[in-house]
């Protein structure tokens, strides 16, 4: 703990921060925005609330702006925003001078002159929630906002087979399943119907019993007399 004089001992305001939460009580999200469709937490319910504490207590904050920038950016309806983003040190002080402090970094867009206004407010708020734990009354539990996955959909036959044909095999079975009675491949895996293999090299679901067709003559690449 640091004082004013550079001095280090127990000051008044380690007293003072349990009090301080004892006392301050929960803060709702009761105000809702209507663009953006959700409730927020709004930086005058934080101030009333934490008034008459710190006149009861006689603790006052102090605020210092240690990096700031800013940036010109382009709206969806092409107006423009400025981004402000900075890192922001509070000072809590007790009577005594003794006092603790915390750096915040906050950032806020404005379509107008508001950009710095709403990065202060929203840094402001995080150090007081922090600082003092406050309670929210309706912060969810983790398991609540995290659904569980669905179950990946049934693989079908013929999209395993063309996936990995060599090592698939019938559900409930363990018979590897024979050649393409077209090509004679082995790169052939169960079809999706009972009795018929699918073959990876000539792209044909074919039954088991079934015997290749046979050229005939009106096969343009048919021909009687072998070319010697």
């Amino acid at each position: 703990m640091t004082t004013a004089t550079g001095t280090s001992k127990l000051g008044e305001v380690f007293q003072v921060i349990p009090q301080l939460i004892s006392e301050i009580g929960a803060i709702t999200k009761d105000q809702y925005n209507q663009q953006q469709k959700f409730h927020y937490r709004g930086i005058d319910a934080l101030y009333a609330s934490l008034h008459p504490l710190l006149a009861k207590h006689k603790v006052f904050v102090t605020t210092e702006v240690l990096d700031a920038q800013y940036d010109k950016l382009t709206s969806q309806s092409g107006g423009n925003l400025l981004y402000a983003r900075a890192k922001v040190r509070f000072r809590l002080f007790a009577c005594d001078g003794s006092f603790v402090e915390s750096v915040i970094p906050a950032e806020a867009m404005d379509s107008g002159d508001k950009a710095t206004a709403k990065m202060l407010s929203n840094a402001y708020k995080y150090f007081w929630f922090h600082l003092l734990c406050i309670p929210t009354s309706e912060l969810p539990d983790g398991d609540n906002e995290s659904p569980e996955p669905a179950p990946p959909p049934p693989v079908r036959s013929t999209d395993a087979a063309m996936n990995n044909p060599s090592t698939f095999t019938r559900p409930g079975t363990s018979n590897r399943p024979p050649p393409c009675p077209e090509c004679k491949s082995t790169e052939t895996g169960w079809g999706a119907k009972p009795g018929f293999v699918f073959c990876r090299t000539c792209k044909k679901t074919t039954p088991i019993n079934h015997q290749p067709a046979r050229p005939s003559a009106a096969d343009p690449k048919f021909d009687e007399q072998p070319k010697f």
